[in-house]
């Protein structure tokens, strides 16, 4: 994998991330690090973090479903419980809010119809995109460092698996 250093247009940090990605940040006019990226992706108007960890605990159901399908990391072969999204959970979470013709808002908790709605539909989302994956602790923490936590998809999924049965992250466990 060929990887470029860089300085980030935006704090001045010194960055290091895959070729490919560094160019389709370039494509879409921000050379930027993966963190101010990341903030850049999930920006206050967007998709506050805030919102996506009020859904997290009440998305249980699918991920009880998930762990149901497979318990056992997708790499390694180790029980694990831990569910990768393929899809990032703040595109869902997004999604949700884009399918109600709702803007994220500070109003959850405040209107209990409201709450139910959104739980509801995000939950649809997530079955609709299929079950999580079961990933170690480890190989979870490998995928994000390299692929970052927010705008993650099934294909990063994909290449992230074919990388990993050709031996060339290994080594970062």
């Amino acid at each position: 994998m060929i990887t470029v250093d860089f300085i980030c247009s935006k704090c001045g940090a010194e960055a290091h991330i895959p070729k490919d990605y560094y160019e389709k940040r370039i494509e879409e006019g921000k050379g930027l690090c993966t963190k101010c990226y990341r903030n850049l992706r999930c920006a206050p108007t967007d998709c506050p973090a805030w919102i996506v960890k009020w859904f997290r605990p009440r998305m249980m159901q699918w991920y009880k479903d998930s762990l149901k399908y497979n318990n056992k990391c997708i790499i390694t072969g180790e029980e694990s419980n831990i569910i990768h999204h393929p899809t990032s959970f703040a595109t869902l979470v997004r999604q949700t809010y884009e399918e109600l013709g709702l803007k994220p808002t500070d109003t959850i908790d405040c209107d209990k119809e409201l709450d139910e709605l959104l739980v509801k539909k995000c939950l649809e989302i997530h079955y609709k995109h299929g079950y999580g994956v079961c990933m170690s602790n480890r190989v979870h923490r490998l995928f994000h460092r390299i692929y970052g936590q927010v705008q993650n998809t099934p294909q990063q999924l994909e290449e992230f698996k074919i990388m990993m049965r050709l031996g060339l992250w290994r080594e970062c466990l």
